[in-house]
């Protein structure tokens, strides 16, 4: 995870008893080789670790507190809140936090000088590393060997330039004669379990077209884009079964919309680092097929791009979506296929308020052809852990009719 999958872990040392270690080790040698089937929700990795734990201390009965599904945010949770269980917690970086971390120490030439010299462009004994004062070019050959071996650990970059480069790079340090501090990567000041609990309703109120409207939000899991970062993946969006009911002025309660899946992935890219974002969603969603009241369609979607951080505290991105509907109102066809942009912002003005503009385009050429827009933009203010106050305003459009409209509403997380 930490070596080539970019993941910062955290390591939660476990206050067992020799008596309790014990137990823990002869059940694992019990079951040998005992296949138990993955299922992502519920009997997953953690799942089963609860499982293990609650052999060592029966009393604990952690496996029982999640009968439906074991989100690893909540399991960790509930571990840290069993009495006297966790001793202490340590972070452990991904080697590509270390590496940004060294990125930070220099400036935008050295970075590129080192990037160059990791890619065997540059010779350690250039003009352009002897100019450096010591302790930066020792920097400098350092952030080399340290992408090196993250390149070799995940099987990226030209395999065959890197061993000689490598030893070149380490020949280069070691006659330095300068002896720098070890890079130390900071801690979050919010572990995983302190984060916002996983489940969230929400209830809002507003005006769409001219006409006032409530509405009632309920999602089972997890974490999405506007929610407080503190103790989640930074870019990060992954839903399970998340509804929203809306009922308009002399109107009934309708389903506006329900994805059992939602998936976002905004990893910033820079000069070292190039993961792609992407994003997949699934589930119904009402569309203005016939004006306000509209009619629910099936929905897949899904997309891939880029996503930047220019400054700290801003993240940009911009993603091409493909789309694929279906419904027996669409006229010509029930089918309907599309490809369009979706881009946006994410700007966190305090750690406690973040605003999202974003725009997203849909041109479906397949099939019942139509267009979509929704131009507008989120925002958040945290109140507590578990509560939260959310505004968005926004243009839609679908078939030909536009609206626009704006909702304030509060969550609360469980």
């Amino acid at each position: 995870y930490s070596d080539l999958e970019h993941r910062d872990i955290w390591e939660y040392e476990l206050a067992l008893s020799a008596e309790q270690r014990r137990r823990v080790l002869t059940h694992l040698w019990e079951l040998g080789h005992t296949y138990f089937d993955y299922f992502f929700l519920d009997e997953n990795c953690s799942f089963h670790l609860l499982s293990l734990l609650d052999y060592a201390r029966p009393e604990l009965e952690l496996s029982s507190r999640f009968p439906l599904w074991a989100i690893p945010a909540d399991t960790v949770r509930a571990v840290n809140e069993a009495p006297g269980l966790v001793r202490s917690a340590v972070f452990r970086p991904a080697s590509a936090t270390v590496i940004r971390r060294r990125m930070s120490l220099l400036g935008e030439d050295e970075q590129t000088l080192a990037y160059r010299l990791a890619l065997g462009a540059e010779s350690p004994d250039a003009n352009s590393c002897k100019v450096l004062e010591e302790d930066n070019r020792a920097r400098v050959f350092e952030l080399a060997i340290a992408y090196l071996d993250y390149l070799r650990l995940s099987g990226k970059g030209p395999q065959e330039a890197r061993p000689d480069v490598s030893r070149k790079l380490m020949i280069a340090r070691s006659e330095i004669a300068a002896a720098l501090e070890p890079v130390e990567v900071m801690p979050p000041a919010v572990r995983p379990e302190q984060g916002h609990r996983t489940a969230r309703a929400a209830l809002g109120v507003g005006r769409r077209g001219g006409a006032w409207l409530s509405e009632a939000k309920l999602r089972l899991a997890y974490h999405d884009l506007l929610d407080a970062q503190d103790g989640y993946a930074e870019g990060s969006q992954l839903n399970f079964f998340s509804a929203v009911m809306r009922q308009r002025e002399q109107d009934k309660l309708k389903l506006e919309s329900f994805h059992p899946l939602e998936i976002v992935s905004l990893s910033p890219r820079d000069l070292f680092i190039h993961p792609w974002s992407w994003n997949f969603s699934s589930g119904v969603e009402r569309r203005r097929i016939d004006g306000e009241a509209g009619k629910l369609a099936g929905v897949l979607r899904g997309g891939a791009g880029a996503a930047f951080r220019p400054v700290s505290r801003l993240l940009v991105f911009s993603l091409l979506d493909a789309a694929l509907e279906y419904s027996p109102d669409y006229e010509q066809s029930e089918w309907a296929g599309g490809l369009g942009p979706w881009a946006g912002i994410i700007v966190d003005f305090t750690e406690r308020l973040r605003l999202m503009p974003q725009v997203r385009v849909m041109r479906f050429g397949v099939g019942r052809e139509y267009d979509s827009l929704r131009l507008g933009a989120d925002a958040r203010l945290t109140l507590s852990r578990n509560n939260a106050l959310v505004f968005s305003s926004a243009r839609t459009g679908e078939f030909g009719s536009y609206a626009n409209e704006w909702l304030l509403g509060w969550q609360l997380y469980f």
